[in-house]
């Protein structure tokens, strides 16, 4: 995984959150942290699909607690779809 790949990841974050880049680590938690509730996820997580053209399973993405989730979920998908090419 590059760092270009979790900083965009992290750029999606804090445009849809409206939260400071330096607030985004990896250990950040969702809704303790960065203060996103179900809403604010689900918006979230739909735009991230949407921007890297990705469909992620939603059994997964109600697991996701912290920003590192989120990125390993994604980055897991995408690479599954690359090998399957």
């Amino acid at each position: 995984m590059t760092s270009k790949f979790r900083e965009q990841i992290y750029n999606l974050i804090s445009e849809q959150l409206g939260v400071e880049g330096g607030k985004i680590t990896t250990e950040a938690h969702f809704a303790d942290d960065l203060n996103a509730g179900s809403l604010e996820m689900a918006e979230l997580v739909a735009r991230v699909q949407e921007k890297l053209n990705v469909e992620l399973d939603p059994l997964k993405v109600k697991r996701i607690e912290t920003v590192d989730d989120l990125v390993h979920l994604v980055f897991d998908k995408l690479n599954g779809l690359l090998e399957e090419e």
